[in-house]
């Protein structure tokens, strides 16, 4: 009985197909993306990046120096290729006016963290040096909790919670990541009036 060898065949297609196109990985990019202010814009942009199975890590909006215009940052895991694709399914979107991405432009990025601790007198000392460090503002002190705000690169808050944690976290805000496009001095900010 002959023995049937498609299957190994096949294998070996797919390896040689595999080297000639290796396996994207997912990293975080970013998204900014300039709309019209109108209800369900924000739903519906959610919406399309949800169904399409992309992780969305960060989502803020709020309005710009643009009357009735509005801009939403979106950080989410993606492929390069799938983040291509879900730009362009995006900007085909009613009421999206530009849609920017991470893979073509370089924005600056910064955020809030906003954090509730155990407070104590003993403690006060360690807290208070890490406030000074990272230029944090003590917003409210009781008697046992003490809300303090800190803000800067995502790196750089991720850094402040890993310290600040130890302490006793009751509660923990953080703002999403506000971005904007890095330009030169003759430049632009590349969205139009």
């Amino acid at each position: 009985m002959k023995r049937f060898n498609g299957f190994n065949e096949m294998e070996k297609k797919l390896e040689r197909v595999l080297r000639i196109y290796p396996k994207e990985e997912e990293q975080e990019f970013t998204i900014s993306i300039l709309c019209e202010n109108k209800p369900g814009v924000t739903a519906n942009v959610s919406n399309l990046i949800s169904r399409r199975g992309f992780n969305i890590t960060s989502f803020i909006g709020a309005s710009t120096q643009i009357e009735d215009v509005y801009k939403i940052i979106i950080k989410l895991m993606a492929t390069p290729s799938g983040l291509k694709g879900i730009v362009k399914q995006i900007a085909k979107l009613i009421n999206i006016i530009e849609v920017r991405d991470s893979l073509k432009e370089e924005f600056l990025e910064y955020e809030m963290l906003l954090v509730k601790l155990r407070y104590s007198v003993e403690k006060h000392g360690d807290i208070l040096q890490v406030v000074n460090h990272y230029h944090g503002e003590i917003v409210d002190l009781h008697e046992d909790k003490i809300t303090i705000a800190f803000n800067g690169t995502p790196e750089k808050v991720e850094t402040i919670f890993a310290l600040i944690k130890p302490f006793g976290c009751l509660d923990v805000v953080k703002s999403g990541i506000a971005v904007m496009r890095k330009y030169e001095n003759n430049e632009s900010n590349g969205y139009s009036d």
